[in-house]
C-alpha cells in the first residue's frame, strides 16, 4: 500500500490494482490498469510537487476544488508538500511499473503468437521458433 497526503485534505492511496482518491469526504476509485500515464513534477525549494494521472475517461466524479486536488476530464491532479516527496515518487513508480508490466506481457504474447504462426506455416523451423520464444521470455 502506498499513501500520499496532498494539500487541502486530499489523499491518494494505492492498494493493489486500485488508486483511491479522497478529498473532504468524497472518494473516487480508479483501476490502475486504466491509467494511461503518470507525470511527476518533483518539488523544489520554491515549488510544490505535482502528480498528474491521465485515464482518458471523460468527466470526473470529483469537482475541481483548487490547490490540493483537481479532476479535469480524464486527468487527476494532486499537489503535495516537499516532505511527502518520497511517497509521491513511490506512488508514481508503482503506477508506471504496473502499466508497463501489462503492456510488456501483451506485447510479448503477441510476438510469440506471430512466431507460432510462422512455424505453423512452415516459414521457420521448430528450433528457430523455440529459440525466439526463449529470447522473448528472457529464459
Amino acid at each position: 500500500m502506498v499513501k500520499l497526503d496532498g494539500l487541502s485534505s486530499t489523499m491518494w492511496v494505492i492498494d493493489g490494482p486500485s488508486l483511491k482518491i479522497e478529498h473532504k469526504g468524497k472518494s473516487k476509485v480508479i483501476q490502475i490498469g486504466n491509467i494511461q500515464s503518470c507525470e511527476h513534477q518533483k518539488p523544489t525549494k520554491f515549488k510544490r510537487g505535482i502528480i498528474t494521472v491521465k485515464t482518458g475517461a471523460a468527466g470526473g466524479g470529483l469537482l475541481n476544488v483548487g490547490i490540493g486536488l483537481a479532476s479535469v476530464g480524464g486527468e487527476e491532479i494532486i499537489v503535495y508538500m516537499k516532505e511527502n516527496a518520497e511517497a509521491a515518487g513511490k506512488l508514481c513508480d508503482y503506477i508506471q511499473n504496473y502499466t508497463s508490466a501489462g503492456e510488456s506481457v501483451s506485447s510479448t504474447a503477441d510476438e510469440i503468437e506471430k512466431f507460432k504462426g510462422l512455424l505453423d506455416s512452415g516459414a521457420i523451423t521448430r528450433e528457430e521458433y523455440e529459440a525466439k520464444k526463449k529470447q522473448l521470455l528472457n529464459i
